[in-house]
């Protein structure tokens, strides 16, 4: 059961707030969890604005390290909601400051730089309006994928100390939107269950894939509200990317 509106601050946004308070005794644990979460979406969007791979991983490296000696993360309210969509602003920012500091020193090829093709009146770049929200919905895709890849090892870990390690190696494909390839009648004679019971499990199985990858969402999403509305695109790029706004599906 969800925990109160008035409760939900104390209970969920936890790692953001962690990494943005230097004095708190898990600081270090909840900063190293987002930028391993955060760096192979951002690096992913990189790539699409650089010219090559080494430019753009050069860019995500140098934009982590800014995070972290600038505690960036201590710069979040919840008032800002979705830490994601801070985190790529601040990377959209370092990226224009970058370009400026390496300007004041040398004139940079056009040809370094993929998506960028104007200048702000200050020389700054501008991204291209057409690219731009596809790289930002590649990023939400990867995104959504780190969490997902948490949530199916953290469901595996719990299935084998269950005993039920082969009911998800035949069944946990399902969450990634696959299909089971063996008839139903097949699996309930290997994993000796009956057919109605098997079904049962798999509709257990998907319940605890949301709820858990809810918990993720929540903890860099403040609003309880926007926890829901962010689980549900999320999963629809995971599940179903062409349809239209609808409820949670695995």
């Amino acid at each position: 059961m969800d925990a109160p509106q008035s409760q939900f601050a104390q209970t969920r946004w936890t790692t953001v707030l962690k990494a943005g308070c230097p004095d708190s005794t898990e600081f270090e644990t909840a900063l190293a969890r987002l930028c391993e979460d955060y760096h192979p979406p951002l690096q992913k969007f990189a790539r699409g604005w650089m010219k090559s791979p080494e430019e753009a991983d050069d860019l995500t490296q140098g934009f982590f390290a800014h995070f972290i000696k600038n505690n960036v993360s201590g710069a979040v309210t919840p008032e800002k909601g979705r830490f994601r969509n801070f985190l790529l602003a601040s990377f959209k920012n370092y990226k224009v400051s970058v370009w400026r500091k390496e300007n004041r020193a040398k004139d940079i090829p056009s040809s370094q730089l993929s998506s960028i093709n104007e200048e702000r009146e200050d020389g700054s770049p501008v991204i291209e309006p057409s690219t731009e929200p596809v790289l930002e919905r590649q990023l939400d895709v990867a995104w959504a994928q780190t969490i997902q890849s948490r949530v199916l090892k953290e469901m595996a870990r719990d299935y084998e100390k269950r005993k039920k390690a082969l009911f998800f190696r035949r069944l946990g494909c399902l969450l990634l939107g696959q299909e089971v390839t063996r008839p139903y009648t097949e699996l309930a004679e290997e994993l000796q269950m009956s057919i109605p019971s098997l079904k049962t499990s798999v509709s257990r199985m998907r319940d605890e894939f949301r709820g858990l990858f809810r918990s993720e969402v929540a903890e860099t999403v403040f609003d309880g509200d926007e926890v829901d509305d962010e689980c549900r695109y999320l999963l629809r790029l995971l599940f179903n990317p062409s349809a239209p706004h609808s409820g949670i599906q695995t």
